[in-house]
């Protein structure tokens, strides 16, 4: 009976580990948008619409990217179990219409960078960046980490740096 009690806390601590690591995955998805004071406004997901200042913008732009990831995100099983760690650079386009398209994928194994293109390719359809009044496209960069601890092969992601491109 004792046994059975030990493997009982044994596996509960590593839910419990695996379940602290996915919750204090490295989020430093901060939105770079290098030049954003040339645009009128820039992209937004439909939710943040109703924010005024390009504070409370790129707040509710980092929340709602962030919860994207956090729900698509899947470490790929062979690269799990292989040890295999990796950091893939997505690049995208978000068009005048406010579609994610051109989506680019490089690093990592082909298994992280499909499951990338995964995340990105299932965004929502964002409200467009818009120049002089007229939508207008806009480029990003997304580097998505993908890493195991080094005392258990637990997941943890990062997110960093997200920098729009180009005009």
């Amino acid at each position: 009976m004792l046994y059975i009690v030990r493997n009982k806390s044994c596996v509960l601590k590593k839910i419990t580990l695996l379940i602290l690591f996915l919750f204090i995955a490295k989020l430093h998805a901060q939105t770079s948008f290098d030049n954003e004071f040339d645009f009128d406004s820039v992209p937004a997901f439909i939710a943040c619409s109703d924010k005024s200042s390009r504070q409370a913008l790129r707040t509710c732009f980092d929340i709602n990217f962030n919860r994207h990831i956090r729900n698509f995100f899947r470490y790929p099983l062979g690269d799990q179990e292989a040890g295999r760690q990796g950091v893939v650079e997505v690049s995208f386009n978000i068009n005048e219409y406010g579609f994610v398209q051109n989506i680019r994928a490089v690093g990592g194994t082909l298994d992280m960078r499909f499951n990338a293109k995964f995340i990105i390719k299932n965004l929502q359809r964002f409200k467009p960046a818009i120049k002089d009044g007229q939508p207008v496209m806009v480029g990003y960069r997304k580097w998505i980490s993908y890493r195991l601890s080094k005392t258990r092969r637990n997941i943890t992601t990062e997110y960093t740096s997200f920098k729009r491109l180009g005009n």
